[in-house]
């Protein structure tokens, strides 16, 4: 049979020689059924398996969609099962679906796999699947063998309501003094009292500095003091002493890394942020700030071990800081009461700040977004309040008032006759008639 532009062999079997050729003329229909890919030996009939390999290749290799290590790794995680004999065996992955064919990866079988994962209550992970369906489909369709990806009739799943909960200027000033008791070795509630060597003395600065810059905790410890020959022109580092163009203090400090820490190896300082080199950005530092980053800044200048790095937050021995230790810290010196806050939080009190003041727009820039679609994480929209003016430009739908009907004087007697005059045209009746 000619198919593709190939000769392939093809034959039916049965008991008779009729059900063999039924057989024949019925395989012969699958056949014409079956699309062969332009760019390599694959079918519509190879299985799902090969596409998944191509894709998980694509991302090693190419990495198109410039995604940092912690992202990829948790990407994999959903598509692949994990080869750790304590793993859970009963998780849905996309590599159940590996040994259906191509030509069987259709929308109600995907749609399916993605609503299990709903029946489970699982939202963020459905979103990630969807999102990995449509953009591995995607290569069958790059290779020619289907026409529409099937993937993308998956609806989009809306995220819940956001909440976002930020500290109160009550609750701020009473985790401020609540830190320095705990940096000062006095009991709080939840932590007994303890050693001052014991404690991690710089808890207060991080949290203070998280709450000037509005950064993720990992942008904390990958803070710099200078950064010279940046790769890509930025300058980087932090200058207390800027001034603007009208000499009035501006100080500052660039973002422009992250402390992540990959699976198997040890933690690095990505030259970029969470989301690649759109987040680099330049904080401005409030004034209150400021006493802060000069005693930091006198601590660096006075530090004799080395910190090649030039780190703002760097371990006593130069280097940096894994994130989970600094958590471990954070939840002794926050205690019971302040049980919910986390190194986030301070982001999220930012935020909100920023919001009320001045709209979501600069909140989105405080943060590092690009657009303002995830502000709503971080921080509530305050309730809109619209101007006035709106009322006046509705004034001319006014009701306007109607009209005083016409009405007929009445008529004048005629003073010399006593009665009314006649009307022309028509006779008096006498009242003797």
């Amino acid at each position: 049979m000619r198919l593709n532009g190939k000769t392939e062999p093809m034959q039916g079997t049965g008991a008779t020689r009729t059900a063999a050729r039924d057989a024949y003329f019925e395989n012969a229909e699958k056949r014409k059924s079956v699309r062969r890919s332009e760019v390599n030996d694959y079918t519509t009939d190879s299985k799902f398996r090969v596409v998944i390999d191509a894709w998980h290749t694509r991302q090693l290799k190419k990495n198109p969609r410039n995604r940092d290590q912690g992202s990829l790794e948790i990407y994999f995680s959903e598509v692949f099962h994990s080869k750790d004999p304590r793993a859970p065996k009963d998780v849905i992955k996309i590599e159940d679906l590996a040994d259906f064919s191509i030509r069987e990866m259709t929308a109600p079988r995907l749609i399916a796999h993605v609503d299990a994962i709903l029946d489970l209550g699982f939202r963020v992970k459905a979103q990630r699947h969807r999102l990995l369906l449509i953009e591995i489909m995607a290569i069958p369709k790059q290779w020619g063998l289907i026409d529409t990806n099937p993937a993308e009739a998956i609806e989009e799943i809306r995220d819940k309501p956001a909440a976002p909960r930020g500290l109160t200027a009550d609750e701020l000033s009473r985790l401020r003094a609540q830190l320095q008791r705990w940096v000062a070795g006095e009991p709080i509630p939840g932590t007994p009292a303890g050693r001052m060597s014991d404690r991690d003395k710089t808890i207060p600065d991080l949290f203070e500095v998280g709450l000037a810059l509005t950064c993720r905790p990992g942008e904390i410890l990958g803070l710099v003091w200078d950064e010279p020959g940046r790769e890509d022109g930025v300058s980087g580092g932090i200058d207390l002493d800027a001034v603007d163009e009208n000499g009035d203090p501006a100080p500052y400090a660039w973002v422009t890394g992250i402390a992540k820490q990959v699976r198997g190896q040890s933690i690095t300082r990505q030259p970029h942020t969470k989301t690649g080199e759109d987040g680099i950005r330049c904080m401005p530092i409030p004034e209150w700030a400021l006493p802060v980053f000069r005693r930091l800044q006198d601590e660096h200048l006075a530090r004799k071990t080395p910190n090649p790095l030039n780190l703002v937050f760097p371990s006593r021995e130069g280097t940096l800081r894994y994130l989970n230790n600094v958590r471990r810290a954070w939840n002794n010196a926050r205690g019971t009461e302040f049980e919910w806050v986390t190194l986030g939080t301070t982001r999220k009190t930012g935020a909100g700040t920023v919001m009320a003041e001045l709209g979501s727009k600069a909140t989105a820039e405080q943060l590092g977004h690009t657009s303002e679609k995830n502000v709503k994480y971080y921080a509530k929209a305050p309730a809109r309040i619209v101007p006035r003016a709106n009322a006046k430009a509705l004034s001319s739908l006014a009701p306007k008032p109607a009209p005083e009907p016409v009405r007929a004087a009445p008529a004048d007697p005629d003073p010399a006759r006593g009665y009314a005059p006649e009307i022309p045209g028509k006779r008096r009746k006498s009242k003797g008639r």
